[in-house]
């Protein structure tokens, strides 16, 4: 048993180091992670984005949010009718809202490949799919004081 001993701690000391999440600071960064089948997460400051309601600006929330990316698409110039290059992905999960009772929750971003992002915010009705919210938070891929979207390769 001793003479493992020495040989676990470099190994736990080795993972650890590996752990620190690497922040991804540019759409290119962002596409590098993905496409080498890294584990990537963003979070997202809400309440430091421009917030669109009805086409008409409001304040946004003073709120967080993150999750990891799973699946994803990417979608070359023109692809799509596209301008720009992007990746997208999204994540629905059934939550207790306290006004609205039970609703899927479904968010989605776009990150553009100069560095735009858009988060698109829903809550559906989970028994008729009947959208009862819908927002859009605009903001760009966080470098440095810059940006509300902070990405991160987290393996």
């Amino acid at each position: 048993m001793r003479r493992t001993m020495p040989l676990i701690l470099p190994c736990l000391i080795a993972v650890v180091a590996q752990a620190a999440p690497v922040p991804l600071e540019s759409f290119g960064a962002l596409m590098d992670a993905l496409r080498g089948g890294h584990t990537v997460r963003v979070v997202a400051d809400y309440g430091s984005c421009e917030l669109i309601i009805d086409n008409e600006p409001d304040l946004a929330p003073d709120a967080v949010g993150g999750m990891t990316i799973d699946a994803w698409e990417w979608f070359a110039r023109g692809a799509v009718r596209n301008e720009l290059a992007f990746v997208a992905f999204s994540h629905a999960s059934l939550i207790e809202h306290p006004r609205q009772g039970m609703v899927t929750n479904h968010v989605k971003f776009k990150v553009h490949e100069d560095g735009r992002v858009v988060i698109s915010a829903r809550y559906l009705d989970p028994v008729t799919f009947e959208e009862t919210m819908f927002e859009k938070l605009f903001t760009s891929i966080a470098r440095g004081d810059q940006g509300a979207a902070r990405f991160f390769r987290i393996d």
